[in-house]
């Protein structure tokens, strides 16, 4: 019962710098178990702020947000550590420890958030490095691997708990077009595999129309449309058209 309510919550969010600096207003959305959210919107209208506010590294002018039914805001420590040991987050340069090999940029993420074994950590690392087709890359360093291997890495770290939820910031950026085929080939399989909550920012079309159920545009300060993928595909609204390009049906000339 509680899960039809949403497992991310966010209630008239204010989100900015100051208050005389508002990025978004009157922010309300809640996302479901199951959903594969795609955030779009032009550059500087608020994507990173959202995505910021929903894994609590900012905190709202005003507003609530909550995760797994939980208000940020109430969470001690400890209480948010748990919290954020059910939480995946795939960040758009990866955030790897260049100074740690890959299993150990894996491993820290279990030890910092579980009582797991150390042959148990072991052998979850390799599991994740095999899910991502990465075997035997365990003592490699980041700077050993190529842009697409550091971030199947990235989602390998990101899954190593069996997140309810997964939050990807740009996950194919940078990433030439074959590379981010790919990738995108394993972000589908992943989300089948673990039956995550997928909450994504991209402007990847072909990812969005491969994985995503639902649409979330920012614009002009505020949530512009939220929808089902299909329910826009016929959309006359220019920034719909404009950010979702190939996916929107061609325009009747009269």
């Amino acid at each position: 019962m509680a899960d039809e309510l949403g497992i991310v919550q966010l209630h008239a969010l204010r989100l900015g710098y100051s208050p005389s600096k508002v990025v978004l207003d009157h922010v309300d959305l809640s996302i479901r178990r199951g959903d594969v959210v795609a955030i779009l919107g032009s550059s500087g209208e608020g994507k990173t702020t959202l995505l910021q506010a929903m894994l609590g590294l900012i905190a709202p002018l005003s507003g609530e947000v909550r995760l797994l039914h939980r208000s940020l805001a109430s969470l001690n420590k400890e209480e948010r550590s748990q919290l954020f040991a059910r939480i995946g987050v795939v960040f758009q340069h990866n955030a790897l420890f260049t100074d740690m090999s890959v299993a150990e940029n894996l491993a820290m993420v279990a030890y910092q958030t579980s009582q797991l074994r150390k042959e148990v950590v072991r052998e979850l690392v390799s599991l994740r490095l095999r899910s991502v087709g990465l075997p035997g890359f365990e003592s490699r360093r980041p700077d050993q691997l190529s842009g697409g291997q550091r971030k199947r890495v990235a989602f390998a770290r990101a899954i190593m708990l069996d997140p309810e939820i997964l939050f990807c910031d740009e996950p194919t950026a940078g990433l030439d077009p074959l590379t981010a085929g790919k990738l995108s080939l394993l972000i589908q399989h992943l989300g089948s595999e673990l039956g995550a909550t997928m909450v994504m920012i991209t402007h990847d079309v072909d990812l969005i129309h491969a994985i995503a159920t639902r649409v979330v545009i920012v614009g002009g300060g505020e949530i512009h449309v939220d929808a089902p993928l299909d329910a826009l595909r016929e959309s006359s609204d220019p920034l719909v058209r404009g950010l979702l390009g190939q996916l929107i049906a061609p325009r009747a000339v009269s």
